[in-house]
């Protein structure tokens, strides 16, 4: 069933909104959890305006989200990081599946960062990765299931485990977790003191962009790899609420 699109605010003063609605999304992409997503993104509020309070004092935070339940909200956000950290990995096993097929010459390796990194510079989007080149010599199989064999061969893991845990629940959301991870290699103000997701929540400026990104690989790029075995109308849309 294709689900209705679902829209998130990019701009001030309701940025904050947009920022905690797509972690949730990520964490809870199955269609029946809008009331986790909902608790979720009340549980993101009440542990920024505590790491408000905690770091400047407690006139720069709300003092309705102080007053909720702080285990209950721990809980929720550590689930949540712990959820997202999943969606990343899937985004990265994407990734791997991509770059093989880049080597193959089977599409262009500009793929995921679209008009930010254009043409076939196979090496650039190692980089924006993070990932080592594949070594010289034949390209592996480009398909999913040789990418989280051998992912599960080289961490001693069960394959299928990797396919329940990581990526069939993150299929809904995987053009926003490859789109997300471009973002998470930035580095933002205050991070080495906030951590990178608080970080992430203070400085909202790639909220759009990443949005924006998503979409792109949902609607373009996705229909054409078929090695993932998804298509665009698998894929939860999201877009600016206030474009």
């Amino acid at each position: 069933m294709i689900q209705s699109p679902l829209y998130f605010p990019v701009t001030s003063p309701d940025w904050y909104i947009g920022v905690t609605s797509l972690f949730a999304l990520l964490a809870d992409p199955e269609e029946d959890s809008s009331e986790k997503r909902w608790k979720t993104v009340d549980a993101l509020a009440f542990w920024f305006h505590k790491q408000l309070a905690r770091r400047f004092g407690k006139e720069r935070a709300d003092p309705e989200f102080l007053r909720l339940v702080n285990q209950q909200m721990d809980n929720r956000i550590y689930r949540s990081w712990r959820r997202i950290e999943k969606r990343l990995i899937a985004a990265e096993l994407a990734m791997r599946v991509l770059l093989r097929m880049a080597r193959r010459a089977a599409y262009p390796c500009g793929i995921v960062v679209a008009d930010r990194l254009p043409g076939e510079d196979i090496e650039r989007l190692h980089l924006l990765f993070g990932r080592a080149a594949d070594a010289a010599g034949s390209p592996p199989r480009a398909t999913i299931t040789s990418v989280i064999q051998d992912h599960a061969t080289s961490i001693g893991a069960d394959v299928s485990n990797i396919f329940s845990r990581y990526w069939t629940p993150s299929k809904p959301v995987l053009h926003l977790a490859i789109a997300l991870s471009v973002d998470v290699e930035e580095t933002y103000p205050g991070e080495a003191q906030w951590g990178k997701q608080l970080s992430m929540l203070a400085n909202p400026s790639w909220l759009a962009d990443c949005i924006h990104r998503a979409e792109v690989f949902r609607t373009v790029h996705a229909p054409l790899i078929t090695p993932l075995g998804i298509g665009p109308h698998d894929m939860i849309q999201v877009l600016p609420a206030n474009s």
